[in-house]
């Protein structure tokens, strides 16, 4: 079963500010849904989404110091 969280919820889950958090929801970079006039963040989706861009920039880094 989903645990939906608010903006107020993911922005202490994630010790982020709300308004980065509304900003990138809004712009697409943070998986959400716009349920009414609120978004809601599903926090098994959010975890993936964290894990995949730390994987990226671990990526990223390995490649770069392959390089140097």
């Amino acid at each position: 079963m989903a645990t939906w969280l608010t903006l107020d919820e993911l922005a202490r889950y994630l010790k982020k500010g709300r308004s980065t958090l509304y900003r990138m929801a809004r712009s697409g970079h943070l998986p959400s849904q716009k349920v009414g006039r609120t978004w809601r963040f599903d926090q098994e989706e959010v975890d993936r989404w964290i894990k995949s861009k730390q994987a990226g920039s671990s990526s990223a880094t390995i490649r770069r110091a392959q390089h140097a």
